[in-house]
């Protein structure tokens, strides 16, 4: 690499991070191991990086304060590079306060690369939106051929025992996909009291979540890894069937020739968590550990 280069790179993140609740996580593979190039933030986003190297480089995005407030504007960068692999995850749920009297609300962005060979495994505890609360969310993923990703987005009811079941002025969250370049999953979900009351629409579920597993390096996974739930669905057998006042329901679909998409409702964020677990049961083989162990 030329001097000029270096200094190129050097410069960038000061360039990144002039913005505040911006950041980036930069990982490659060197040496035969996955490790940070460049892990940066500004508040109220933080990077906490416990695994800087090894099979997978490990990263915990938080907030201060333990949530978003009103006017924060978080976005994150991730670049995993050819032949490296990542868990990105949160330390808990990221909560979503009160907005003030005409607030606009809080955001959060996510703009991702996933190299050819590599792995990103962005698993984050679920939202939680206490009342009145207003939350943006823009998800935008880009995977190389040979590629792999492994997405939740969730989301619970929030303080239900404050008696804040699904009580928040407004939830907007896009997801997009790429592979190699070309569109494979486009969509928004959006919560609004005014298209009808949100606890109605969610019925007994209390928590919520869209999972994507997709790329050549899982194929293994998408085929038989997969949970017991998620490969009957997968495979429409009759024990996909739904369970008249089951814990949890899932539904699962192809995505493109080498992709899975699910739909998880259950009644609450344990149900939710153990679900998770059991259907990505071969995260820990990829990441060295077991992302949802000291979660239950």
């Amino acid at each position: 690499m030329s001097e000029s280069a270096k200094g190129a790179e050097r410069a960038e993140p000061a360039r990144s991070a002039s913005r505040e609740g911006h950041g980036r996580l930069v990982v490659a593979r060197r040496g035969g191991e996955s490790c940070v190039l460049s892990a940066f933030a500004r508040t109220p986003l933080q990077l906490v990086v416990p695994r800087a190297r090894g099979p997978a480089v490990w990263a915990f995005a938080t907030n201060h304060g333990g949530g978003l407030v009103d006017g924060d504007d978080v976005a994150l960068s991730i670049d995993v590079q050819a032949g490296a692999s990542a868990l990105v995850t949160t330390q808990a749920s990221t909560k979503v306060y009160r907005r003030r009297e005409g607030g606009r609300g809080a955001s959060q962005r996510i703009d991702a690369r996933v190299g050819e060979g590599a792995l990103l495994a962005l698993v984050p505890d679920p939202v939680s939106c206490f009342a009145d609360a207003r939350f943006e969310q823009r998800t935008t993923i880009d995977v190389a051929q040979g590629g792999a990703l492994v997405l939740v987005e969730a989301l619970v009811a929030g303080r239900v025992a404050s008696g804040e079941r699904w009580c928040f002025a407004r939830y907007d969250a896009r997801l997009a996909v790429t592979l190699g370049g070309v569109p494979l999953l486009d969509e928004r979900l959006l919560l609004a009291p005014e298209d009808g009351a949100i606890a109605a629409r969610m019925g007994r579920f209390d928590a919520f979540a869209t999972v994507v597993v997709l790329g050549g390096a899982l194929g293994g996974a998408l085929g038989g890894a997969l949970g017991e739930d998620a490969r009957a669905s997968l495979e429409r057998t009759s024990a996909a069937r739904p369970v008249r006042r089951a814990t949890h329901q899932l539904a699962a679909s192809p995505l493109g020739d080498a992709g899975v998409l699910l739909r998880v409702a259950a009644d609450g964020a344990e149900t939710l968590s153990k679900c998770l677990r059991a259907t990505l049961d071969f995260l820990p083989r990829l990441l060295g550990d077991d992302p949802f162990a000291r979660k239950l």
